[in-house]
């Protein structure tokens, strides 16, 4: 591990620290009130972007700053890595934790399996923002990243200034208040005020993409255009607007095509083929089934418009089209409720509703013990007018197939079935409920 702190000398000038403090202040005004947590590398960019926001805390009124590092065990050096970002955050004042991940490529590049891995660990954060220090180097190394494999306008549009993202906390705001500032600059603050960091050696690997760019061609780059970064800067502002504009357009098609909630595939066909085709790749996107190929949503595309029954197979799932309306089917769809699992859930009312989230409307707490658990074959309710087997009963109430042999029943000690969960129930319509299943039920 190498400790680096020094004179940086740049040719035209001298860096301003009081204007680079001036910019951070204002672009992290909204930040007054909040617990930030600001991603500690343990490099330049990271450690400029800790100091500025430690020294700028009480001036943008921040709540409670603190630090996280990842320990992705990729080096040998990481952790040494851990302990330099322990003792500068000790010197600093600012409370500091780590967090150890496992980097699982899985058919992901290195850099990506670990950016997936990273942005887990920042998920799990309970805090009001997270600061990363994306700099304007790195937007432009994204940017020309995102061209050379092909990527569409998401991707060319590189990284925001601000976006939202899941936490422990229900939701928190991703910060970069460097994008402004260019490596030179970030390295020129650093050396203007004695701040150690250190370096990782693999960033001069060259066989990584993005290090090839940084060491080899961007230098060239800089060579013949000085003023690439300026305009790359521009032309990423006016993809971002430009996605903003299209995502405002995508969200209006998008509550367009749903009724009570569903993708209604009637809905679907008053679009042109290309809108289509985007609210296609929106329904795997917001549904968690991975990223589909442009060809991939082109012949579902065609599918859709023209059978009764269809099914997309996609990277983590598929979407599955029953009774005009389209659903989402991940791989871990059936593992997300309780009642799956082999037996069941068992106990009194108010531990099933615990357990399961499953409400039975009835003010009577009877101290009996029941039992939720996934639809068999053999299961019958008893209703005013007879009997009838579940199985059939969901069908009636256009259950889509792929969910009936998940679907919950409610039984007695005796093993009698007492309900079908949303539908009905042998006591008239007092039966349990559950929020989570209202749109696979079709009939209402």
């Amino acid at each position: 591990m190498k400790q680096v702190s020094g004179l940086y000398k740049e040719m035209g000038g001298v860096v301003s620290v009081d204007a680079m403090l001036e910019a951070v202040a204002a672009a992290c005004a909204d930040l007054a009130g909040k617990r930030v947590c600001v991603a500690l590398s343990g490099g330049v960019d990271s450690v400029v972007l800790l100091h500025m926001l430690n020294r700028l805390q009480a001036q943008i009124g921040i709540e409670k700053l603190s630090a996280l590092h990842i320990h992705h065990g990729l080096s040998a050096d990481a952790d040494d890595w851990v302990a330099f970002c322990r003792r500068f955050c000790a010197d600093s004042g600012v409370p500091f934790a780590y967090e150890k991940v496992v980097v699982r490529p899985d058919g992901l590049g290195i850099e990506a399996a670990a950016r997936q891995a990273r942005y887990a660990a920042f998920a799990r954060l309970d805090v009001d923002a997270l600061a990363l220090a994306h700099h304007a180097d790195d937007q432009v190394e994204t940017f020309f990243l995102a061209a050379l494999r092909g990527g569409g306008l998401r991707a060319l549009a590189g990284m925001p200034c601000v976006r939202t993202m899941p936490s422990a906390g229900g939701r928190m705001v991703l910060k970069r208040p460097l994008l402004g500032f260019t490596r030179k600059e970030i390295e020129a603050y650093a050396a203007a005020c004695g701040l150690p960091y250190v370096q990782d050696g693999s960033n001069s690997d060259t066989d990584l993409l993005r290090n090839w760019l940084r060491c080899g061609w961007l230098p060239q780059l800089d060579g013949r255009l000085p003023e690439y970064r300026k305009q790359i800067g521009a032309v990423v502002a006016l993809l971002q607007d430009e996605l903003a504009f299209l995502q405002e357009a995508a969200n209006a098609d998008w509550q367009a095509v749903h009724s009570r909630g569903r993708f209604m595939r009637d809905l679907w066909l008053g679009f042109s083929e290309v809108r289509r085709c985007a609210l296609l790749a929106d329904f795997a996107r917001r549904h968690g089934l991975g990223v589909p190929s442009r060809r991939s949503v082109a012949d579902f595309a065609r599918v859709l418009a023209e059978a009764d029954s269809a099914q997309w197979t996609l990277p983590k799932g598929c979407a599955q089209l029953y009774g005009g309306v389209l659903f989402a089917w991940k791989e871990s769809f059936a593992e997300q409720w309780l009642w799956t699992r082999e037996g069941g859930c068992s106990g009194s009312l108010k531990e099933l509703t615990r357990q399961t989230g499953v409400v039975w409307h009835e003010e009577e707490d009877k101290q009996e013990i029941y039992r939720v658990r996934a639809a068999v074959g053999s299961d019958v309710l008893d209703l005013d007018y007879g009997r009838k087997p579940v199985f059939k009963l969901l069908q009636e109430y256009k259950v889509p197939p792929f969910m009936r042999a998940l679907w919950p029943v409610w039984l007695d000690g005796s093993g009698r079935c007492l309900a079908v969960v949303n539908i009905r129930a042998v006591r008239g319509e007092i039966l349990p409920c559950h929020d989570g299943l209202r749109e696979y039920c079709l009939k209402r």
